[in-house]
């Protein structure tokens, strides 16, 4: 039994040498891998980092932009502050008596303009666009006049004696003039 545990040594010790070489190619592989993992996900990061100055510049490009509209509107409220002070200087130097008097003349004089609006201003509009329809057919009436007139002129123009009536009339309206 002695000789069987000898070679189970001799094996045992043997085998994980003759087991070395597949062992570490085993190995390798899986380093191969684990790198190949790595440099795929660093050529990924890679790409996001090389369209990022494009996008930053955007970014910029647009901040600048929103500045600028920024800028403009905060000179334009400082413009209207400026123009409004005046107005805002002489109400507050009005008396207070006199603000609430202004105030309540204007409530009693809203309802007498609305008043008046209802009861004159809507029914005259509302006349007046009855009358629409009339100076579109007035205007159609007055196109058929001025063919009338042409039509009679060209009549006229043959009467033996007429063009020197139709001179004599010009003559004399011009002179009223």
């Amino acid at each position: 039994m002695r000789g069987g545990r000898v070679l189970d040594k001799v094996v045992g010790t043997v085998l994980p040498l003759v087991r070395l070489p597949v062992t570490l190619l085993e190995g390798v592989e899986s380093i191969l891998q684990q790198l190949t993992t790595i440099a795929t996900r660093a050529a990924a990061v890679l790409d996001e980092i090389e369209g990022m100055p494009a996008r930053i510049d955007a970014v910029l490009r647009k901040a600048d932009a929103l500045t600028k509209k920024v800028d403009g509107v905060v000179a334009e409220a400082a413009s209207t502050l400026t123009a409004v002070q005046p107005a805002v200087s002489a109400v507050a130097a009005l008396e207070p008596g006199l603000i609430t008097s202004l105030i309540e003349e204007a409530a009693q004089g809203v309802p007498q303009l609305l008043t008046a609006v209802e009861e004159r201003l809507l029914p005259a509009l509302a006349s007046l666009e009855q009358l629409v329809p009339v100076v579109e057919h007035l205007g159609v009436q007055v196109d058929h006049l001025d063919a009338t007139v042409a039509d009679v002129g060209a009549m006229l123009g043959g009467i033996p004696g007429a063009a020197r009536l139709l001179k004599r009339g010009a003559t004399t309206a011009a002179g009223r003039q």
